[in-house]
């Protein structure tokens, strides 16, 4: 089986099939595709490439509401678009069946998917669904299983929510696999990708590509919690744009970044080992202090932290391992 990595970037489109090229290497690893608007040769170029692809199946935004009967028949739908476009059926790669209408908590929602996951595994197929947070509780609790869980995380709906940290109102909530970000402010570069959204993973999870890429084995938590905070990094200018280098001499430290008087509105990225991550830790406004709490892999005992504005900044250690 091949499994989407935690805290990567993915796109979702209707039917503007960017070019795979460069969708890769902006850095995405993965792409939901809606089912009826499959392109084969397209799928072919992007899995070559690396890439992950994650079905969808979707007749309309709010077939679920309309209950069982359409359940069942979503479900042999999906299962026929899935045959035709090629996708094994040896239970490795899940389908997303879509729950996206104005009315999260239809009581219709537990017996379409009721209806629709048995008929989808007895084909081979792993289960999916999108939708709300109280839909799918409903569905939990009426003994549906899901594989995968896709929700959108949309930034406008409240207020100025971070994209990258869950939505905990309304009708989503942190149950998910992974998000759809909603937000064009995103650190992600979609320019030229014409009219896509873009996700982030949340966890991993299983997907259509091919290389093997296994589940990732949990590995026991090493970290050391410290009774009182060490203060790593006094109070210190960081001009906008420069990376500021702090030893820390530890494989991976948690730490509380406070964010002082800053210039302009921004944000700020921590990071150790590989390249500056595409998304923040903390955004901020004009003025005032600002804190966030992070864990870093850190890059031979080296912390990385750089703003997009000049602002000062303290470090607290608060765990290390």
């Amino acid at each position: 089986m091949n499994y989407v990595p935690a805290d990567v970037y993915g796109i979702d489109f209707l039917s503007s099939y960017p070019d795979p090229q460069l969708i890769w290497d902006r850095g995405t690893k993965f792409v939901a595709i809606y089912l009826k608007n499959w392109n084969k040769s397209w799928v072919a170029r992007y899995m070559d490439l690396g890439g992950l692809v994650i079905p969808i199946m979707e007749v309309t935004a709010d077939q679920a509401a309309l209950g069982p009967k359409q359940g069942i028949k979503d479900a042999l739908r999906g299962v026929q678009q899935a045959q035709d476009a090629e996708i094994p059926s040896d239970n490795s790669v899940p389908i997303i069946y879509t729950q996206d209408s104005s009315n999260w908590d239809a009581i219709n929602h537990p017996g379409y998917f009721a209806a629709a996951e048995p008929i989808v595994r007895s084909h081979g197929y792993l289960f999916g669904g999108y939708g709300g947070k109280n839909s799918f509780n409903s569905c939990i609790a009426a003994g549906v299983t899901f594989d995968v869980i896709w929700q959108t995380n949309a930034y406008g709906w409240f207020g100025g929510r971070h994209p990258d940290r869950h939505a905990t109102q309304g009708g989503h909530g942190d149950i998910n696999w992974w998000n759809r970000i909603m937000y064009t402010g995103t650190k992600f570069d979609v320019s030229g990708m014409g009219n896509i959204d873009t996700n982030r993973s949340n966890k991993s999870f299983p997907a259509w590509g091919k290389a093997q890429t296994p589940a990732p084995v949990p590995l026991e938590d090493s970290m050391i919690t410290l009774d009182i905070p060490l203060r790593v990094l006094g109070q210190t200018l960081l001009p906008a744009g420069t990376v500021h280098e702090l030893p820390i001499y530890a494989n991976e430290a948690e730490v509380v970044i406070h964010v002082v008087n800053p210039g302009l509105p921004g944000w700020l990225v921590a990071w150790g080992v590989n390249p500056m991550p595409p998304i923040s830790n903390i955004d901020f406004p004009e003025g005032g202090a600002h804190t966030c709490t992070t864990r870093v892999k850190l890059d031979h005992g080296i912390m990385r932290i750089r703003s997009t504005v000049d602002c000062a900044i303290i470090v607290d250690l608060i765990g290390a391992g």
